[in-house]
């Protein structure tokens, strides 16, 4: 979910469009694609960065089908809007794409989010950028290109993620702490 705008995919889109306008990737070759209940937001982006042929919105899919997707992707790209608060919260849709084991460039809003930075560091799932971030463009690109020239050479997706650092962050042992508190009573 977009939560009616606190998430803005917009330097991705930007990202990808200056790198098919600089003859960096095929416009032919990558797909922005989107599945969910607010593809309005997609749409408006795709038409602001004229790559509507480049994008397809397939609006609210099965759970089964979404996994699909993602598993098939050779980017995942999460975002989320941060406050102090929230730090460190991660959705359900981020472990999703952590069991695909396919890159996340994650895109977040509102305050920087030194947990999900720590989290990258011991997982590797991609890269954690600010959309608040002058370099954030670039940051995008230089990700997007990397895994875009990996494609190419091996027409396959880039997998990066350190299998032993995501041991921390599947659900058993996430919970464990609860679960010996709740069995202590």
């Amino acid at each position: 979910m977009l939560y009616k705008g606190k998430r803005n995919a917009e330097s991705v889109f930007t990202a990808v469009k200056e790198l098919i306008d600089e003859k960096r990737i095929d416009s032919r070759a990558i797909k922005l694609i989107y599945a969910g209940s607010e593809g309005s937001y997609w749409d408006t982006w795709a038409t602001k960065t004229n790559l509507n042929s480049c994008t397809i919105n397939y609006g609210v899919l099965s759970h089964e089908k979404s996994v699909e997707l993602q598993q098939n992707a050779s980017i995942n790209l999460a975002m989320n809007w941060v406050i102090k608060e929230s730090l460190g919260a991660f959705g359900g849709k981020f472990f999703e794409y952590l069991l695909s084991e396919v890159p996340i460039l994650m895109l977040l809003s509102g305050e920087k989010d030194s947990e999900i930075e720590r989290a990258n560091e011991e997982i590797n799932f991609g890269i954690v950028t600010y959309d608040f971030e002058a370099e954030n463009v670039r940051f995008i690109k230089q990700f997007i290109l990397e895994h875009y020239l990996y494609w190419i050479e091996n027409n396959a997706c880039k997998r990066i993620i350190n299998k032993d650092g995501l041991q921390k962050y599947q659900w058993e042992n996430i919970m464990a702490p609860l679960k010996k508190i709740i069995f202590n009573m």
